[in-house]
């Protein structure tokens, strides 16, 4: 029996491979531009910002415009008389079914390539970040720790219990890192509201010296927050 593949047109089976290719090429820049969009600590949070505001809508416009070409290809093979008719409506609808799924997926994508980058990040740090809590609850000097070519910070909240924030970057007065909060209170910050006002609650945005933006949990008790 033979395959179906092997039964499609020449010029349908190229469209097929072509789009499948391009939106797999797409969503993989998407995951590795979010993954660079987290500042790992080593100075690079302009370049992380550029990933995250700039890469990875470009991305997304890139991968419209490279579909709207596929689309006008799949137009012109499905009135060519010797493609088999069935064959003719899948080259019209696949680049629209191609676009509108990465349109889906690219959000959850761009999510993917961040969580991993926080989880990876975490798990070089947290012993470090451990060592640093320990040292603090036993009313001792943090050690010091370098990570990369610059020392890690603590930022320690005294309240009960106490918060603890590891900066691993930033621009001017904006900085994003781990928070350890046994609370989990920081959950609270999700970004900005209306009119880019605060969603956390003013004794929780406050902490550590400054705004609290936004916080996602990484895991445990540990969450990667943006401040400002």
């Amino acid at each position: 029996m033979p395959m179906v593949g092997a039964a499609l047109d020449p010029q349908v089976r190229g469209q097929l491979r072509s789009v499948t290719l391009a939106a797999a090429t797409i969503l993989a820049i998407v995951v590795t531009f979010a993954w660079f969009s987290v500042p790992d600590g080593s100075g690079t949070a302009f370049l992380a910002g550029l990933a995250g505001i700039v890469l990875l809508p470009l991305t997304a416009l890139v991968g419209i415009g490279v579909m709207m070409i596929y689309a006008g290809e799949g137009r012109r093979i499905s009135r060519d008389a010797g493609v088999p008719d069935g064959q003719r409506r899948v080259a019209a609808w696949m680049p629209v079914v191609a676009g509108l799924a990465l349109f889906a997926l690219a959000q959850p994508a761009a999510a993917a390539g961040a969580w991993a980058r926080r989880q990876m990040l975490l798990t070089v740090l947290e012993p470090a970040f451990g060592r640093m809590i320990a040292a603090d609850a036993a009313g001792r000097s943090p050690p010091a720790i370098r990570y990369g070519d610059r020392p890690l910070t603590m930022t320690v909240e005294p309240t009960s219990p106490r918060r603890y924030y590891f900066a691993l970057d930033g621009m001017a007065d904006n900085s994003a890192g781990f928070v350890y909060d046994p609370t989990d209170a920081v959950l609270a910050a999700r970004g900005w509201g209306p009119g880019q006002s605060f969603t956390a609650p003013r004794h929780v945005r406050e902490w550590f010296g400054g705004d609290i933006v936004g916080c996602s949990r990484v895991r445990g008790h540990f969450h990667y927050c943006g401040l400002t």
